[in-house]
């Protein structure tokens, strides 16, 4: 699935994320917004990232954007979204498992820091499987489910950028 966006994706997570796979930031680009540039949300978030108000103005700032710059504007959001990830995925420096520490950064992007924070300390664990059983308490059972989801359907696509499609089943054919 080559897209439009891919060299600007490809850049900004050289520059914010060095040594993490740009394909992970696609797959979150895809779940977000479809890879499409045009999203507006009723909650607010906008653009192919769905950045917040709050979280745009944040890594403008950060990242030293022109004042002409919107969260609308992939060549912004982009990297915007990786900054943020970036954020996240320094927050989790103690986790020796890639994986482990990605899926968490993927859930503070969306339930912000103090959850997971919470939920890492009850757990007694760096384990991604293990801390989230405790978020439902921290954040509300559907929440925690979407966030769930959001993880799984990002290494999900990421696993089918990397490996390619995934080929039929042959227990699946009918006959």
């Amino acid at each position: 699935m080559i897209n439009i966006y891919d060299n600007i994706i490809q850049q900004a997570t050289i520059e914010h994320m060095p040594g993490n796979d740009w394909r992970l930031i696609k797959a979150q680009l895809y779940i977000e917004s479809g890879l499409k540039d045009h999203i507006i949300k009723k909650t607010g978030e906008r653009g192919i990232a769905k950045l917040n108000k709050q979280a745009w103005e944040l890594a403008a700032e950060e990242l030293g954007f022109p004042s002409i710059a919107t969260r609308e504007t992939p060549r912004f959001a982009i990297p915007a979204l990786c900054f943020l990830m970036a954020d996240s995925w320094q927050y989790l420096e103690e986790f020796e498992e890639n994986i482990d520490r990605y899926c968490l950064a993927l859930t503070i992007y969306k339930t912000g820091k103090i959850p997971v924070f919470h939920a890492k300390t009850r757990s007694g664990t760096r384990i991604y499987s293990e801390i989230l059983q405790h978020l439902p308490g921290l954040i509300g059972v559907e929440k925690a489910n979407k966030v769930k989801n959001y993880v799984h359907n990002i290494i999900t696509i990421w696993t089918s950028l990397v490996l390619g499609p995934r080929p039929a089943d042959p227990c699946e054919i009918n006959q």
